[in-house]
Parts: C-alpha cells; sequence; structure tokens
C-alpha cells in the first residue's frame, strides 16, 4: 500500500457525507466529521449534497460511474455502528480500529464515550488524520502501524491495550488489500492478545469476484486499483468457517453487504454486486466442549433476562452458567401463558442467543421451549430451566 495518505478511505468518508446530508428520517447514520478528510473538490460535492436536487444527482452520477461502493459502503457502516454498540454493551471496554482510515466512530457513537479506543492505522492516514481533528480525547490512543511491516503484539501493549478486558475489534477495508502473510500475522495477533468474549468484525472480498472479475462490475475493482490500493486476497464464503477455525477464531456471522441491505430494508439492495461481505468472529475457547456457552453469550443471556424483567416479567429468573451450560432457577412462580409475559417476550425474543444446542430434562426446560411453549402452565418455586453443553 502507499505511503500516502488512503485515497479509498477518502471515498468513503465522501460517501459518509453523502448519507449524512440525508433528511434524518432518511439516513442510516450521521457523520457530521467526514467531508472535514475531503480535498477541496470532493468537499464541494459533499456541500452542494445538502440541496435535494443536487444531491440525487450526486448520487445517481456516482452509482452509475461506479455501481455498487457506495450503498455498500454506507450500509455496511451502519451494520458496523449496530456491532460496536451492541458489543459495547454487552460488556466489551476497548474499542480497536485496524485500519481506522477517517473512521469517527470513537467520538459520533455516544455508547462508545466509556471506552477505551485504540486507532490502528498507516502513519500517513493517521497523521492526516490528526492532523485534521486536531486535540484528541485521552480515552482514544493512537497506534502507527503498517500491516505489512510491523506487527500487533508489541504495538497494542505499549499503547496501553489491557488483554485480560473484553475488546470489540473493527477490521474494515483492510483484509482484502493485504497479501495472506499480513493477514495471518494479523490474526494470529488477534487471538493471542483478546480476552475471552472479545468479538471481531472483520470485512473481505468474495474470491469469486477476484478468480472471475467479468461476473461482476469491474468499475469498482478498477476504481481501487486506480488509486494504487488494488485488491489482493480474497476469501470463498463457503470456506470462511475452515478458514477461521484454523486460526482459532469462530465465525459467528457471515453475509454480503447486498444481504444486510436486505435485511435493512434499504432500497437499491439489488444494486450491490454481492461479492462484499462482513463477517463476525470470536476467539474460540479450546478450553470448552463444542456448544459451550461462551462469556459473549452469557452477556446476551443477561441482557435478555433484563429485558424480560423491564417489560412484564419482573420476576424472570437470574441465570447461572456452570461447566458449559446456563441453569435459571425459579425462586417465584412464573406463568408464561399471562399475557405480561407473551409481551415481554415479543419484545425480548430477538436477544435469546440462537445457533445452540439446548436440552431438555425432566424436572427442567430448555431457555427456549420455556419461552415458546411452557413447560408447564405455571413454573412453580424451586423448579429450574436449564441448557447444558453438548
Amino acid at each position: 500500500m502507499n505511503a500516502a495518505p488512503s485515497r479509498t478511505a477518502e471515498y468513503m468518508a465522501l460517501f459518509r457525507a453523502l448519507e449524512t446530508s440525508q433528511p434524518a428520517d432518511l439516513r442510516l447514520f450521521t457523520d457530521p466529521d467526514a467531508k472535514r478528510f475531503l480535498r477541496p473538490r470532493l468537499r464541494a460535492v459533499a456541500n452542494a449534497a445538502k440541496l435535494p436536487v443536487l444531491r440525487t444527482w450526486i448520487v445517481a452520477l456516482i452509482d452509475r460511474r461506479w455501481p455498487g461502493p457506495r450503498l455498500s459502503g454506507v450500509v455496511r457502516t451502519r451494520v458496523i455502528d449496530d456491532f460496536v454498540v451492541s458489543a459495547v454493551e454487552s460488556g466489551c471496554t476497548q474499542l480497536v480500529l485496524l485500519g481506522a482510515g477517517y473512521d469517527t466512530r470513537a467520538t459520533r457513537l455516544s455508547k462508545v464515550a466509556g471506552a477505551t479506543v485504540f486507532e490502528v492505522d498507516h502513519p500517513a492516514t493517521q497523521a492526516r488524520k490528526r492532523a485534521v481533528l486536531g486535540a484528541s480525547p485521552q480515552r482514544i490512543r493512537y497506534v502507527p502501524v503498517d500491516f505489512e511491516r510491523d506487527t500487533l503484539p508489541n504495538a497494542l501493549p505499549d499503547s496501553g491495550f489491557k488483554g485480560e478486558q473484553r475488546s470489540c475489534v473493527l477490521w474494515e477495508g483492510v483484509f482484502s488489500y493485504l497479501t495472506p502473510e499480513a493477514i495471518d500475522t494479523t490474526l494470529t495477533a488477534l487471538v493471542a492478545l483478546c480476552a475471552a468474549g472479545s468479538r471481531i468484525l472483520l470485512t473481505y472480498v468474495d474470491q469469486r469476484a477476484l478468480d472471475a472479475p467479468d461476473s461482476y462490475p469491474q468499475a469498482w475493482s478498477t476504481a481501487v486499483s486506480d488509486v494504487g490500493e488494488p485488491f489482493q486476497t480474497g476469501l470463498h464464503p463457503s470456506e470462511s468457517h475452515a478458514f477461521f477455525a484454523r486460526r482459532k477464531l469462530t465465525l459467528r456471522h457471515d453475509e454480503s453487504t447486498t444481504e444486510a441491505a436486505l435485511r435493512l430494508g434499504i432500497a437499491g439492495a439489488h444494486s450491490i454486486p454481492g461479492f462484499y461481505r462482513i463477517a463476525i468472529l470470536e476467539p474460540a475457547l479450546a478450553a470448552q466442549p463444542p456448544g459451550s456457552i461462551t462469556p459473549a453469550d452469557q452477556a446476551d443471556y443477561l441482557k435478555a433476562v433484563a429485558c424480560m424483567r423491564s417489560h412484564g416479567a419482573p420476576d424472570f429468573p437470574d441465570p447461572s452458567f456452570e461447566n458449559g451450560g446456563v441453569t435459571f432457577n425459579i425462586r417465584r412462580p412464573l406463568d408464561p401463558s399471562s399475557p405480561q409475559y407473551k409481551s415481554a417476550l415479543a419484545r425480548c425474543q430477538k436477544l435469546i442467543p440462537a445457533g445452540l444446542p439446548y436440552s431438555r430434562s425432566s424436572g427442567s426446560a430448555s431457555w427456549r421451549s420455556a419461552l415458546d411453549v411452557p413447560y408447564r402452565p405455571v413454573f412453580a418455586s424451586g423448579t429450574s430451566w436449564s441448557r447444558e453443553a453438548s
């Protein structure tokens, strides 16, 4: 990669600035500092987009000339924003931005205000960012790293990173610009550095877009090549589970920005080429048997319990985590068939950890089955629900 500030980071800042100019009820996020990173010509474009007629024309022109990257970029920004907020709410106290570019989540997301932020990036891009923003809060630490030459195990701890604390790690828009060797070095470092329960999000390019470029619009890949930052490395989605498992990472979710846009109900989702992907990972815990509840799962259970209690089920029981499973010891009668319980469940069902094996035994019921289908008309005091590791 070039020693000059990243041009692709600047284009992403332009896309975020254009999205910020949308009416409040339509925009996916707000990034008021995005246009500050733009060259005068691009800043003029962002300023012109404040007028609805010009914004419509500018967006249409960009999407016609370079189909996909603008809408894909703003969709991934929203998905990552949601991921960061969820991770912080679940107990991550450190936010690590690998290849931070002109990312401003450290200041624009209010939920991150209590976290220590480590912005890791190429020295040239980082220097420009700091010059634009000026003095930053003490909780934001800048860590200059060239991923092709430097290593994280020394750089992060030297900046105050604490390996015993849960971290949220973002590696946005970097993976596919690196060599396989640099990718492996970084992933190995993350596994070594991150505490159990940490969460990692990275973006990557589907290998098929590199192997058969004619199958996808070429303007996107041509554009990044023209600014000296070509795609180098891809990954086939069907091989992503095994790829990350070999590197001691557990893949929790993997979707294209096209799929994310459809999930969010965004107009024009089908216009996004399907090769740009978002993967959510956790460090694999070798000491746990398959199916065990991770610290992140535990945090999700606690969030679900708090939700149930605040929406009509105040006596919902506390969870107990032992031997890789979870048990809910019922100390007061609980009626899952009551209107209040059903209303709480409707609000909180989405918070229940998914994709895990559940068991049911005499005298107890699993979390999922106990919620969906009452094991008894009324759960009496002294009974329990449990979910065991398999």
